[in-house]
């Protein structure tokens, strides 16, 4: 859980300073970190437009990992690429549930919802998915060929 990496972070630097803890540091240094994350994404991508690398594309169009250049002469390396594609957070993907009231059914979900933007250009946005998941779903329901199976 996030909240508890900030409290210890909190109460690190309180014993830094030689501070007795105060409970409401860590929701006030939650808010500032939030402020300080959106003001270096608002920066990022002001520069990013300046540069012309606004477009949602643009760092995939133009990345050029050294994993993927291949040498002319040089033996093909038996592993040519290693990559991860959650950022080694398989846990955090596991939903958390409270006890069931009932055999076989599952208890209320306890995970925390987190409605912050990974970047445009690293993750879709909640609206990209949606839309999708909404054509995916019509397809399925209706497959070429099919009318009236």
């Amino acid at each position: 859980c996030p909240r508890v990496a900030a409290q210890a972070f909190v109460r690190t630097l309180c014993d830094v300073r030689s501070v007795p803890y105060e409970s409401y540091w860590t929701q006030q240094f939650i808010i500032a970190y939030n402020v300080y994350v959106a003001i270096m994404n608002y920066i990022k991508k002001t520069v990013k437009k300046a540069l012309h690398h606004g477009d949602p594309d643009w760092r995939i169009l133009n990345a050029c990992p050294s994993c993927q250049t291949e040498v002319v002469g040089e033996d093909i390396l038996q592993v040519q690429m290693l990559l991860t594609m959650d950022g080694n957070d398989s846990l955090k993907c596991m939903c958390q549930r409270e006890n069931p009231f009932k055999q076989g059914i599952l208890g209320r979900d306890r995970e925390r919802p987190d409605s912050r933007e990974g970047g445009e250009d690293y993750y879709l946005s909640w609206d990209e998915v949606q839309k999708w998941d909404s054509r995916i779903a019509k397809e399925a329901d209706n497959p070429e060929g099919c009318e009236g199976c």
